[in-house]
């Protein structure tokens, strides 16, 4: 479900060549599928029942930026895929996501996506760490913002020392779509005044 159609990621870029190999749906305002409300059950319903794989491509390439697109799959019966600067075997399940640089090429994506959806045994593994943990989604209509307050609130007594903010969200955290994609796809930007078009291959 897509709603940023030019990203800093150039995912949507990455999604049409992966479109060369595989079908890919692509829900929200950057395709031509919706399903309203985005977070209702009705539309979990149809993402668990319809789908094995769920593109999970964040806006940004920032390190330790990592956002409900991510998280809230978890929760569902599909495979994320992820693309992001993250380092997401921090954060996430041993197996339980399939990152994009991990394959040379989208074209070598696609193929191991094929296999998995032939292969209900090789398929149910990204599902074993369910075994041994539970995931909890933050309930609708409670924001991060929220969460934070309540724990400054729950922990107002204690003192913690934490690291230079500017440090940890500059934008020097972030690295461009070119060298992102280095060695992995050859991504195209489109641009240009109308009549016009400019295409930058990164």
């Amino acid at each position: 479900m897509v709603s940023n159609c030019a990203s800093q990621s150039k995912r949507n870029a990455y999604v049409n060549l992966l479109q060369r190999y595989i079908p890919v749906d692509i829900y929200g305002k950057c395709g031509n599928i919706t399903c309203l409300p985005r977070l209702s059950k009705k539309c979990k319903q149809l993402l668990n029942k319809t789908y094995k794989f769920y593109l999970a491509f964040e806006n940004s390439l920032c390190s330790e930026y990592i956002t409900d697109n991510v998280w809230s799959r978890l929760g569902e019966d599909v495979v994320p895929i992820v693309l992001g600067s993250a380092e997401y075997e921090k954060y996430l399940p041993v197996h339980s996501y399939i990152n994009i640089r991990a394959f040379s090429s989208p074209r070598e994506l696609a193929k191991y996506l094929d296999i998995l959806d032939k292969n209900d045994t090789l398929y149910n593994e990204y599902f074993h760490w369910k075994k041994r943990y539970t995931c909890h989604n933050t309930p609708p209509g409670l924001s991060v913002e929220c969460l934070v307050c309540r724990h400054a609130n729950e922990h107002i007594n204690d003192i913690e020392i934490a690291p230079n903010i500017a440090e940890l969200w500059s934008y020097d955290q972030c690295m461009s779509a070119k060298e992102f994609y280095k060695g992995i796809a050859d991504i195209c930007d489109v641009g240009g005044t109308p009549g016009r078009r400019l295409t930058r291959c990164m």
